[in-house]
């Protein structure tokens, strides 16, 4: 397995996990906040679709090209190396003082935030709410009201 590979795979588990950030980690996770523009969050949440679609479950219904994968990978790299080297290398130092999991809980941080980026979108909103047409919203609220039993049967 390359180095890049390797990279790869332990940034989408970083992403798909979460822990408590420390202080140290927390000036990080600002410090990464503020350098990330909106560009560079489109450009994760690119990145992270991409990645979602080659489940199995997902990948039927995406085509992306290798191209389009290379050229994503490649734009978070660099915005990788961007963020830890130039944007906020002094945090980065101060937060791994005693924390291996200083990259899991920096990227947690961008991850919600390409997320939030992504789930934002009018578009995605309304598609989002689509299911509520047929989500019986009465008994749900029955239920968490307590008017009905939960062992009760429809």
């Amino acid at each position: 397995m390359t180095m890049l590979r390797a990279a790869c795979l332990f940034l989408a588990y970083v992403l798909s996990t979460s822990l408590h950030a420390g202080p140290p980690s927390e000036d990080l996770s600002v410090c990464l906040s503020d350098a990330l523009t909106g560009k560079d969050r489109k450009t994760l949440s690119r990145w992270m679709f991409f990645a979602q679609a080659q489940h199995p479950v997902l990948a039927p219904f995406v085509k992306i090209s290798a191209e389009n994968i290379e050229e994503s990978d490649r734009a978070v790299g660099q915005l990788v190396t961007h963020l830890f080297t130039e944007a906020c290398p002094t945090e980065l130092a101060a937060a791994s003082i005693g924390n291996p999991m200083v990259l899991h809980q920096a990227f947690e941080v961008v991850g919600r935030l390409a997320t939030m980026e992504t789930m934002s979108d009018f578009g995605v909103i309304d598609t989002l709410s689509g299911h509520t047409e047929y989500t019986d919203t009465v008994k749900i609220t029955e239920i968490m009201r307590g008017s009905i039993s939960i062992d009760e049967k429809p």
